[in-house]
């Protein structure tokens, strides 16, 4: 993996250090439109507030690369925009995972034009066409139908939903992806679906409305 005092912009050190970060999920039993890999929230809050390789928000803010330069102005212009009141904290909390998507797709200078127009990934809600349509008409930006595309694709790799109890049924997009590992024994069929029983893959997506965590041995 690369660091700053390899040469390389930051924003391309955050983006190789969410691809390193990426998790596969078990897939036995999810559908095909799924998504193949998530980065889990807390990797995307490491790379904000523990200064993994020496990158920091300011830093990845103030790219001083080409392409952040073209979507985001010059550093000058962005520094004056970091500092005004509330942006680093706006940047590790609300606007984390949008920002660490829009660095995956090579795009991080894009990140207050989000911001202007409150384009966020939080809770269950995902983006579509509709939330695009202030930055294309309102906006000047390059390639952004590519921009679009693969925010929208890409949201279900970064978004991945806390799962809770539900007393009836939830129904969840065929492209997002799911924490859980299915047990392959069917143990029943339902009015609507198969029954099956699951563990979380990632306890950090498992809701406390669950209780306690058993053990093993438990």
């Amino acid at each position: 993996m690369t660091d700053i005092m390899d040469g390389d912009p930051p924003c391309m050190v955050a983006h190789d250090y969410l691809e390193q970060n990426a998790v596969q999920p078990i897939r036995e039993c999810y559908p095909s439109g799924s998504v193949s890999l998530y980065v889990p929230a807390r990797k995307i809050r490491a790379l904000f507030e523990d200064k993994p390789l020496g990158l920091t928000v300011e830093s990845l803010f103030l790219c001083p690369c080409r392409r952040c330069t073209r979507d985001g102005g010059l550093v000058e212009k962005r520094s004056d925009c970091f500092n005004e009141r509330r942006r680093p904290q706006e940047l590790k909390g609300e606007y984390a995972l949008i920002y660490a998507l829009l660095i995956h797709v090579l795009r991080p200078g894009l990140i207050q034009m989000f911001q202007k127009y409150e384009i966020k990934l939080e809770g269950t809600k995902y983006l579509s066409d509709v939330d695009f349509d202030n930055l294309r008409h309102r906006e000047k930006i390059v390639d952004l139908g590519v921009v679009q595309r693969k925010v929208l694709d890409g949201q279900y790799s970064f978004l991945v939903r806390t799962l809770r109890p539900a007393s009836d049924i939830v129904f969840i997009p065929a492209k997002e992806l799911l924490p859980i590992k299915e047990d392959a024994e069917l143990k029943g069929e339902g009015t609507f679906a198969e029954v099956r029983c699951f563990e979380f893959q990632d306890e950090d997506y498992r809701s406390r409305d669950f209780g306690p965590v058993r053990s093993p041995t438990g």
